[in-house]
């Protein structure tokens, strides 16, 4: 016997509903515990894989879930990640070192004689970025 749209639809919202509810309660008690990923993924796989109670479909949403945020927090930490740097201009002349900003630059664009840059500074995270710069100047007799 055929099932009306009507019934189908109230099978499905109560299908969805019932996961939701799996989803929920299995994410709250891994994230009230304080684990690791690999401990996250034991834990789902050694005590809701057993239990009738929880399908293998929110099982699996919430395997996704895990791994989607701990991707993201890897790829925050990644790019929040910075390295210092604070060089005298006398070793980015010589050529020991290589600073992010061409020192032709501070005459030629901004119009500050060289003799009178003591030290550049900056910051640059992992992947590249420069996060920002700082000129020292010699100070004045």
């Amino acid at each position: 016997m055929r099932k009306s749209k009507e019934e189908y639809v109230k099978n499905v919202r109560d299908i969805t509903i019932e996961l939701v509810r799996q989803v929920t309660i299995m994410e709250t008690q891994l994230n009230s515990a304080g684990f690791t990923l690999i401990e996250k993924l034991q834990y789902l796989t050694d005590f809701f894989g057993k239990d009738p109670e929880f399908s293998k479909e929110a099982l699996n949403i919430v395997r996704s879930n895990i791994c989607k945020e701990n991707e993201t927090d890897n790829l925050q930490r990644r790019y929040m990640e910075t390295q210092k740097y604070h060089e005298e201009v006398s070793d980015i002349i010589n050529g020991d070192v290589r600073c992010p900003l061409p020192l032709e630059v501070i005459p030629n664009h901004m119009g500050i004689n060289l003799s009178s840059v003591k030290s550049i500074e900056w910051e640059k995270r992992t992947d590249g970025q420069l996060v920002n710069l700082m000129i020292h100047f010699t100070p004045s007799p």
